[in-house]
């Protein structure tokens, strides 16, 4: 149980500059990671669940279900910034690929959207930055 939460605690650490990426706000990062690793826990099957390579995949797609659902209560900050100007879908699809190195089919199984659908976003994000 203790290498469960450890690895756990992990996966959180590991994502939070992500978490702040949608949210430039450290509570609600901080807050957001809590709630993902809450519901990580309740939708695991068993624990090996939580040492197999997709792990990490299911995590981010628990943490953007719950940042999707957030960022349409919350009155983005930092607008003068291009990045914060995007809406909280082409803010992950631009980090998860330029910052963490996922594949356009990883970040679509996260999403859960098609890998033209994530494609068409990552370029229009990347038309807002440059």
């Amino acid at each position: 149980m203790e290498n469960d939460l450890e690895a756990l605690e992990g996966l959180a650490l590991k994502n939070y500059p992500l978490a702040f990426a949608l949210f430039p706000d450290e509570l609600m990062a901080t807050q957001l990671l809590i709630d993902t690793v809450s519901k990580y826990v309740r939708v695991i099957q068993s624990a090996e669940d939580l040492h197999d390579e997709r792990r990490e995949i299911r995590f981010l797609r628990n943490l953007m279900g719950l940042a999707q659902l957030r960022g349409s209560h919350f009155q983005q900050g930092k607008k003068e910034e291009a990045f914060y100007s995007l809406d909280i879908k082409k803010r992950a699809i631009l980090f998860l690929r330029e910052k963490r190195g996922f594949s356009l089919l990883q970040i679509s199984e996260i999403l859960e959207t098609s890998t033209d659908d994530t494609y068409r976003l990552l370029n229009r994000a990347r038309e807002v930055i440059l």
